[in-house]
């Protein structure tokens, strides 16, 4: 399984894991209208058609087992999702330090199963995470190691971020933009064909979170947090993009969404958040830490109104499209959806969960009611591997 945020690492600790995911409470007075459901609402099992997508290069492995390599999902949308070939500790070279991370090539994978897969010949001796096609190349998000000005500015942490654009043979770059962050990297989604990416910029005493967007290959601001940080990766439904924010002004867990021309919605968190994503009209939100005493409510972004069903559960790693479902896992990792419309919790059943019921997973939204899923599963040879499949939730039985 590979994260994008700071640069994780997954331990296959259901709870913990999953907690990475999670979000701060406030303590702010807010009192919007809310509307509370007396019970808990169960529907019925959807099973979505589900179809693995091929992937375009294998993992390699070491003599003992370990992968060398991952794939690292950047982008996905209704038609396509790019796959980043990223190495772990390359095989050394004696009397030489082999880097980190290394990045092998990218990959844009086609649905349909008939597109021919389109390669990026894009290699770099660090870690590449997040990027988006643009005019007839791709940008993509890039960490570098501190180098002897950061020291000297008295950065001991952290990482540089770099905004690069590429020709799709990987020649003529350009950097569109960079910075320092102690914690979380940049990250880049395309919003209405326009590039979007969040990026923390720290001065040393405090973090400010940043949205800015492409314009001729030019970076225009589109709002600033002071004093945040971001907890969370950057999601978006058909219009409008998401974040999960630590205001240390306020000391207190937020989440903000907003369009090309600003923050539309902020939303502080009033009780210990699990997790938290954007579908179609509302942000979508499991609360409560306390297993028994839950709830899922549903913020508007376009007005004050809120709606909250009671759980039993914690829901985590939850994900959000442009329609009315909601992807999401239990404790167990149990795949469940949350329809927006009726204030529904239900079962996913789909064949390749049943043989893995307890494997890592985590979706990724394809468009309308469609989802990636990411899914960490040993191979016949018993070596952890990553297989990807399309799920259509307006498609099932």
């Amino acid at each position: 399984m590979s994260w994008k945020k700071k640069i994780i690492v997954a331990i296959i600790v259901p709870a913990a894991v999953m907690a990475n995911f999670g979000c701060e409470a406030g303590s702010n007075s807010r009192t919007p209208e809310v509307e509370t459901r007396l019970s808990t609402v169960k529907a019925d099992t959807i099973t979505p058609e589900a179809q693995e997508i091929n992937m375009p290069f294998n993992l390699e492995y070491n003599e003992h087992g370990v992968a060398l390599n991952e794939r690292v999902l950047g982008y996905v949308d209704e038609e396509k999702m790019l796959i980043i070939n990223s190495y772990k500790y390359m095989v050394n070279i004696p009397g030489d330090s082999p880097p980190e991370y290394a990045t092998k090539g990218m990959y844009m994978v086609y649905f349909d199963g008939k597109t021919p897969c389109q390669k990026y010949d894009i290699k770099s001796d660090m870690y590449i995470y997040s990027a988006v096609p643009y005019k007839d190349g791709i940008i993509y998000i890039r960490n570098d190691f501190l180098n002897e000005d950061d020291f000297a500015a008295g950065h001991d942490m952290g990482y540089r971020w770099n905004v690069i654009y590429s020709d799709v043979d990987g020649t003529n770059a350009k950097k569109i933009d960079s910075g320092y962050s102690e914690t979380t990297s940049a990250e880049i989604i395309l919003l209405e064909d326009t590039p979007v990416y969040v990026c923390e910029n720290f001065d040393g005493d405090k973090t400010d979170v940043l949205i800015k967007k492409i314009i001729d290959l030019k970076c225009e601001t589109i709002a600033v947090m002071r004093n945040h940080e971001n907890t969370s990766l950057f999601e978006k439904n058909k219009t409008e993009y998401f974040l999960n924010l630590y205001d240390f002004n306020e000391k207190a867990g937020v989440a903000v969404a907003g369009d090309l021309e600003g923050i539309k919605v902020s939303y502080p968190f009033k009780d210990a958040c699990n997790s938290v994503s954007i579908s179609r009209d509302c942000i979508v939100g499991s609360f409560g830490g306390e297993m028994g005493n839950t709830n899922i409510t549903c913020k508007s972004l376009e007005d004050e109104i809120e709606e909250s069903i009671p759980q039993t559960k914690r829901w985590w790693r939850l994900t959000g499209a442009s329609g009315r479902y909601c992807m999401m896992v239990d404790d167990g990792f149990n795949p469940y959806y949350f329809d927006t419309d009726n204030m529904e919790v239900g079962k996913i059943d789909i064949g390749v969960l049943q043989t893995e019921p307890f494997a890592p997973k985590m979706f990724y939204p394809a468009g309308k009611d469609r989802f990636v899923l990411e899914l960490s599963v040993d191979n016949k040879e018993g070596l952890n591997d990553t297989h990807y499949y399309i799920i259509d939730m307006e498609n099932n039985g």
